[in-house]
């Protein structure tokens, strides 16, 4: 074989999504690219024993090699900025839900993880395509190089970080998470027809003045980050053929996806300046009580729009000092839902995108 003299930048590689009709069946054209900084190549995870067995001689011998890449974690990790585009299809995802109508108890159209959390499972060949609160993406990595893009079927997204700081790129807002599969992978594809990223992209310039973090109102906010873990199980195992598994062979592949086992969790951090309205967080800290957040460009939430994150309830995980030009406080909290609440008062949190 001749050298073959093509080079490539790790910005030519993409990362695209697609939501599925099918559990375990992917799709691979007219996919939707994330604006992403750069892709690795994802976790393959093939299932390796390289024991030495009971033979003459003291080496280990190819013979005795096992691989098997069917029923293994497979995950593609991504970092990148948030757009109009693809920020609403990664929160549908990860909430298992479509937006919620702005007409709902006088509350803005918000994504939401409610208190009465428990989404249904997905069995491999159904069809999910008229199912609002089921999503599936095949997730595909996009080489320069013709017929090498790999495919990941049925993925969902697992973790999501939403983040922002005004030292960067004036807070706009970045994101970063894992789509998460047990399906077989496809490499060696061709996907088509792929779609560029959005250029409308979110601010923490659009955040008001009434910003509250840990219940202090009127924040002077530094920075935040929002991290939401929804864990996907892939359960079961069943040999398929035709279009689930790698296409025409015999495959293992998982019968059922579980979602949020054992809990759908969120937890922000932020930098807030210490100053008159934020000495009270050590008093909130140490008591253990609920507390709000709120970022949005409006002081009342139900008028609210653009881009917010909200959780009427959450406790203060860990509070300490930030010694930069000003004193700063570095602020953690876990999210939790209000089951003493009415809905949708009662969400773990609600965000607008």
């Amino acid at each position: 074989m001749a050298i073959d003299s093509a080079a490539y930048s790790p910005k030519e590689f993409r990362l695209a999504f697609k939501t599925e009709a099918t559990v375990g069946s992917k799709v691979v054209s007219s996919m939707q690219e994330i604006n992403v900084d750069s892709v690795e190549l994802p976790s393959l995870n093939p299932t390796q024993v390289f024991d030495m067995r009971a033979r003459a001689g003291r080496t280990a011998k190819l013979a005795d090699v096992f691989t098997d890449g069917s029923l293994v974690d497979k995950e593609i990790s991504f970092s990148g900025t948030a757009d109009s585009t693809v920020l609403p299809l990664l929160l549908k995802n990860i909430t298992n839900s479509a937006v919620r109508a702005a007409s709902v108890g006088n509350y803005p159209a918000a994504y939401v993880i409610p208190d009465s959390f428990t989404p249904s499972e997905m069995k491999i060949g159904t069809d999910i395509s008229g199912t609002a609160d089921i999503s599936l993406f095949t997730v595909a990595v996009l080489s320069p190089e013709a017929n090498m893009d790999i495919v990941f079927p049925s993925c969902r997204l697992t973790s999501l970080t939403i983040s922002g700081d005004m030292g960067t790129e004036n807070g706009r807002i970045k994101i970063s998470g894992s789509f998460k599969t047990k399906f077989n992978a496809f490499l060696n594809q061709n996907v088509t027809g792929s779609s560029s990223y959005g250029s409308t992209f979110y601010s923490m310039q659009t955040f008001g003045a009434s910003k509250i973090i840990g219940g202090a109102s009127d924040c002077i906010l530094q920075s935040f980050s929002l991290n939401i873990e929804n864990p996907a199980e892939y359960i079961g195992n069943t040999s398929v053929t035709a279009d689930i598994g790698d296409g025409g062979a015999d495959n293992q592949e998982p019968q059922v996806i579980a979602i949020g086992i054992p809990e759908v969790s969120a937890n922000l951090e932020a930098t807030i300046k210490y100053d008159g309205n934020t000495t009270g967080l050590d008093n909130s800290y140490r008591s253990g009580s609920g507390v709000a957040i709120h970022l949005s460009n409006n002081a009342n939430w139900h008028s609210a729009d653009t881009f917010g994150i909200y959780a009427k309830k959450s406790i203060i995980t860990s509070l300490s000092h930030n010694e930069g030009a000003a004193m700063m406080l570095d602020i953690s909290s876990k999210l939790v839902a209000d089951a003493g609440a009415s809905a949708p008062n009662d969400s773990l949190f609600e965000i607008i995108a």
